[in-house]
This record gives C-alpha cells, sequence and structure tokens, in this order.
C-alpha cells in the first residue's frame, strides 16, 4: 500500500463515499418522503425556531424580562435581527403564527441567504483550488449538520462563517484585512462566546495590539446594545444572567459525556465514571492548548482550537459541528497525504453523514458523529504530542 497519497485522489475518496451517502439520503426521501431519511432535517420538528424565537422576543424591545429563559443571547443578537422585526406584528405572534407569515418566512430566507453567503463564501476563499473547493462546499452543503442547521436558522452559521473569515484573514499582509478579521473574530464571540479561544492564534503569534483590540471591541458589543432596549442597563443584565444560570446544560451532543450517555442507554455504568470523563475532558481540552503553543502545524493549531469550540461548551447542540467546516477545508489545501489522513478522510465522511441511520438507538448519526469527531480529536492529539516530544528530543540533541 502506498504511503503518500496525491490530493486529488484523497479528494477524490472523499467525494466518492460522501455522494454515495448523499444520494443514498435523496433516495429515500423520494421512496418514504416522511421515512427515516425525513430525519436529516429533524422531521421540521423545530423548523426556524432559533430565528423566529429571538425575533419574537425582540419584536418590542424587551427581549429579557418576562420572556422565556431560553433568551440567553448577549443583546447584540437581538440587535441583529431587531430589523426583522420590524417587518410584521411579531410581539403578539407565536412561533407557529410568524412561520405561518408570509412575511416571516421570507425574512427567513433573507437571512438565511445572508448567513450561508457568509459562510460559503468565506469558505471557498479560505479553498486553495477553486474548483475543488466548490465541489468540497457542495458535499459540506448536504452534510447532515448543515441541513440541520438550516432547519433550525441558528445563528451559528453566521457566527461560523465569521470565524472562516477571520482564519483566512487574519495573517494577511494587508492591514485593512487584519483588521477585518478582527472585527470579524469579535462579533463571531458575542453571537457565540466560545470562538473567542481561535482568538488564541493571536497570543501564539505574540499579536498582543490586536489581542487588545478585539477584548475592547467584544466588550462593546456585548454590553453597548443593552441600551437599545427598554428596562435598563442593570435589570436587563440581571435577568440575563438569571436565564442563563436556570437555562438546561445537559443537552450537549459533542464531547466524552455524550459518549457516555449512548452507552449508557443499553449498559449501566457507575454515576462516578461521569465525573471522571469530565476530568479526562479537561485534561484534554488543557493538552490541546498546550500543543498549540508548541506545533509548527498550523491545521493542526487550527483543528484543535476548534474541536476545543465545539467540545467545551456545556451546551454543544448538533448544529456546532459547523465549526469544523473551515478544519476540513484546511485539511484537503494539503498537497500529499499519509495513510493516516486516509483515516481522516474516513472519519470526516462519518461526521458528516447525511444517510440516516435507523438501526441502534435514538439519533443515530449524532451518537455516530459525535464518536467521529472523538477519534479526530484522539488522531491529533497523538500526532501533537508525537511532534512536540521529537522536537524537545532534537532541540536536546542538537545541544
Amino acid at each position: 500500500m502506498k504511503k503518500t497519497f496525491e490530493r486529488k485522489t484523497v479528494i477524490t475518496i472523499f467525494g466518492a463515499i460522501m455522494g454515495t451517502l448523499i444520494l443514498a439520503c435523496l433516495i429515500g426521501l423520494v421512496i418514504n418522503p416522511t421515512g427515516s431519511q425525513f430525519g436529516v432535517v429533524d422531521r421540521m420538528n423545530h423548523i426556524f425556531s432559533d430565528f423566529f424565537d429571538p425575533l419574537i422576543w425582540a419584536a418590542d424591545r424587551d427581549p429579557y424580562i418576562g420572556k422565556p429563559t431560553g433568551s440567553v443571547y448577549l443583546p447584540f443578537c437581538y440587535l441583529l435581527l431587531y430589523p426583522f422585526s420590524c417587518l410584521d406584528a411579531y410581539s403578539s405572534m407565536s412561533r407557529e403564527d410568524a412561520f405561518n407569515s408570509p412575511i416571516g418566512v421570507f425574512s427567513c430566507f433573507i437571512y438565511l441567504f445572508i448567513s450561508l453567503t457568509v459562510l460559503y463564501v468565506s469558505l471557498y476563499k479560505l479553498g486553495q483550488s477553486k474548483r475543488s473547493t466548490l465541489f468540497i462546499l457542495v458535499l459540506l452543503f448536504f452534510s447532515y449538520i448543515n441541513l440541520f442547521a438550516v432547519e433550525r436558522a441558528n445563528l451559528i452559521i453566521l457566527a461560523t462563517g465569521l470565524v472562516t473569515a477571520f482564519l483566512f484573514l487574519y495573517d494577511s499582509p494587508k492591514k485593512s484585512d487584519r483588521i477585518l478579521a478582527l472585527v470579524f473574530l469579535s462579533i463571531a464571540a458575542v453571537l457565540k462566546i466560545y470562538p473567542v479561544i481561535v482568538g488564541l492564534l493571536l497570543l501564539f503569534d505574540k499579536k498582543y495590539k490586536s489581542i487588545t483590540f478585539c477584548v475592547l471591541l467584544g466588550l462593546a458589543l456585548a454590553f453597548l446594545p443593552f441600551l437599545f432596549f427598554h428596562h435598563g442597563f442593570f435589570e436587563n443584565m440581571e435577568q440575563l444572567v438569571a436565564n442563563v444560570s436556570s437555562f438546561s446544560d445537559n443537552t450537549s451532543q459533542f464531547g466524552l459525556l455524550n459518549a457516555l450517555s449512548a452507552v449508557q442507554r443499553y449498559v449501566n455504568l457507575p454515576d462516578i465514571l461521569s465525573v471522571v470523563l469530565e476530568c479526562i475532558q479537561l485534561l484534554l481540552l488543557a493538552v490541546s492548548i498546550i500543543i498549540c503553543f508548541f506545533t509548527k502545524d498550523n491545521w493542526l493549531k487550527i483543528a484543535l482550537l476548534i474541536i476545543c469550540v465545539i467540545v467545551l461548551p456545556g451546551l454543544s447542540v448538533f448544529y456546532c459541528g459547523l465549526y469544523f467546516f473551515p478544519v476540513i477545508l484546511l485539511f484537503f489545501n494539503k498537497q500529499t497525504y499519509n495513510r493516516l489522513d486516509i483515516g481522516c478522510v474516513l472519519l470526516f465522511c462519518v461526521f458528516l453523514n447525511p444517510f440516516q441511520l435507523f438501526f441502534i438507538g435514538d439519533q443515530p448519526n449524532r451518537v455516530v458523529a459525535n464518536i467521529a469527531l472523538l477519534a479526530i480529536w484522539g488522531l491529533l492529539l497523538f500526532d501533537g504530542v508525537k511532534e512536540v516530544i521529537l522536537s524537545k528530543l532534537l532541540h536536546k540533541i542538537n545541544k
């Protein structure tokens, strides 16, 4: 068996597997539109809910007081959606009313078009070969993760697009591009908080002025929009903190604890195991960030940081897998690959698989996708630790 593979070969393998899975899903939908493959869009159970709910809460410029505890976004998010709320009487609507409103559906389509454009144009810019990048983007669009995110119309689509834009601009030779990258990262961090971890790339490069700029802009975007809404800064802030404190944090669909809960459906395991795995996961996250300080492999560095963004939150819904899209694009920018890379390609396909499995428990695709991400994480940690150890040994030998 070959020890190295060309880029064209690896993309062909990825395209053949993903194309087959997408085709199988589409055929299943045609044969039985309400069958198991309808799960690729969560059976439309919560269609556009992550757009309409905050839109309704923001409509009367009062997104916190008297609203459900699910209102946990920073005010900038509601300010971003507020122009859409002016198009109809959303404050008196339920989610179902908003979805049944032609204006509401049209507004959501415009919002999704803008969000998806930001995401996929940014991903396109991140790719090296434009033709193969377009091919990969089509496959990513029809992945389970992307279709699920579109069904919910979550802000994570826009946040991922901004993180991706940061990744291809932050080390640009043009100062204006670098400033734009910092603005994009700051907005993404205010939208979803955890993208701030990607900002560690600035710390690794000792760009302290850029970090200061991001901190100041992020704080301004996080707190100044409180002034736009009724009830004042402190009352809204107090209610937001109360909402966040009471909001459920046990629905994370990525990480070791999710894998444990999947096993516990079939096997009785001691409760202490969840505490042990949580500690192990925190240790692995710390090791991942430490490796990032030492590795010279930029793709490895970005991949480990993105996995931290996905795994760290206590509430990490399945669409958080979108954050991994730029990592996949950067992976296919390489020119040569080894056998371990082929293993990564196969895991990418498992992670993105739109064909709905129906023979193992509830929501098996999400369980399997999580296992694939954990396997990728393990491979990355192995590579990172190996690189750091070899680097230290070579340093000692050279001395």
